[in-house]
Parts: C-alpha cells; structure tokens; sequence
C-alpha cells in the first residue's frame, strides 16, 4: 500500500480491471498520474488506485474517479470529477456485466447522477448531463 496526500491507496489496476462491486467497496479512485504511480513500467496513465481510508472527496483530489447511481434505478457508473469545474467527464455505466460509455448506453437526457461518495462533506451531491460527445455532466447539487 502506498500513502500519498492524507490518503491511503489501494494496489494500482487497469481500469479494465475494476469491477462494479470495486467501484463500491471503493467509490473513489486516483488516476497513477495523480498518484505518482505512473513510473511503474506496467502501468500507463489508464491505471487508477482505490482510495481506501475516506469516502469525500476534497480538494487534495485533483480528478479523482467517483462511483454514482443513476437516479431513480439500480444502475451505477463512474466518472472522472474534476474538482476545479463540478464537472463529470468519461462517463461510464455498468451495463451487462461491463463498463460502457454512456452514449453507447440506453440512457437518455435529461439523466441525474447522484454521487455515491461524499463531496466536500456534501451527501448525495447531483450531476446532470449537459453532453453527450464528449460525454459530460454538469454538478447542480
């Protein structure tokens, strides 16, 4: 285990890897270029690290990857939040035992994501999508 920041991290993995009991168990993830981690010759900027000691995301967090639920189903994704804008970028939704870019989903817009992790202390916090190539969703909560 490796500690950066006042976090601690799980073993880096592919995100190809990272299964939605993962996501869950763990709601959010480090890319390997946030983490330092990127010098390992097997692991490109791809990889991404479980953080294991906290479930809010702070503003130590650059672009961590956090789970969410679509609102009103059973049915969870990941995307990559950048701290800086509220935005959601890299959309994925867990469908049919695999990860898959939502615009190749059956979602349609408007959609509401709900935040699994806190952020900034805040639970439940909201994403709406405002596009969908690239695919993005705006924070509204």
């Amino acid at each position: 285990m490796k500690v950066i920041m006042s976090f601690r991290l799980g073993p880096a993995r592919s995100g190809t890897e990272i299964s939605l009991s993962d996501v869950l168990t763990h709601p959010i993830w480090l890319w390997v270029w946030e983490t330092g981690d990127e010098t390992n010759p097997n692991h490109d900027e791809t990889w991404q690290q479980p953080v294991l000691d906290t479930n809010d995301v702070t503003t130590e967090m650059a672009e961590p990857i956090i789970a969410f639920r679509i609102a009103g189903t059973d049915t969870f994704g990941v995307g990559s939040y950048r701290v800086k804008d509220g935005t959601l970028r890299g959309i994925d939704i867990w469908d049919n035992g695999q990860w898959t870019e939502l615009n190749q989903t059956w979602l349609t817009s408007p959609t509401t994501l709900v935040a699994i992790p806190t952020i900034g202390g805040q639970p439940g916090v909201k994403f709406e999508i405002i596009d969908s190539k690239p695919v993005r969703a705006r924070r509204v909560g």
